[in-house]
């Protein structure tokens, strides 16, 4: 009996770890550099990890099948906490890149290319996270003009499915 049990705990935790994705610096990286983001469905995708240790700005974003909304859609310079709220039906996450327009950003197979992007352009993550939950996000963000957008490509009806080509991309204005 006790060998199911470390079995099962086993289990568990290959499938947590494995809903991490493929992000090479960990849940929720806030640093610099690109990092790959988990493809996700709602099954495989664990509780929120928040990023950051809050306060700044507020800014409320709302992730649903297909949008992001950021209310406000500027604040000043500093410290910025992205008060995320997935009101959709599927798992989704919130990626910051500042200084490309979503026009110019690479997608590769339904998913922009992290690795991609131009040097210091990746700001962070708010790794997947299910449907009716909510997570926070904080950055330290300059003046610019940034992009927030959902990077997950999932299968659906044995299509692949981009959040991102579906309309789940919003532009954001630091000031």
């Amino acid at each position: 009996m006790r060998r199911w049990g470390s079995a099962i705990a086993a289990v568990v935790l290959v499938t947590a770890l494995g809903a991490c994705g493929d992000d090479e610096e960990g849940t929720g990286s806030a640093s610099g550099s690109a990092s790959g983001s988990a493809s996700a469905s709602a099954s495989g995708v664990g509780a929120c990890e928040p990023v950051g240790e809050g306060g700044g700005t507020t800014v409320a974003v709302t992730l649903d099948e297909w949008k992001v909304a950021a209310e406000p859609a500027s604040v000043a310079a500093g410290k910025v906490t992205f008060d995320v709220r997935n009101e959709g039906e599927e798992a989704h996450e919130l990626v910051v890149v500042r200084g490309v327009a979503p026009s110019d950003l690479e997608v590769v197979d339904g998913k922009v290319d992290e690795d991609a992007l131009p040097a210091g352009a990746f700001i962070g993550e708010v790794e997947a996270f299910p449907a009716g939950e909510a997570c926070e996000g904080t950055f330290e963000l300059a003046a610019g003009s940034y992009v927030l957008f959902c990077n997950i490509v999932e299968e659906h009806e044995g299509e692949p499915e981009s959040h991102f080509q579906e309309g789940m991309v919003t532009t954001f204005e630091v000031r």
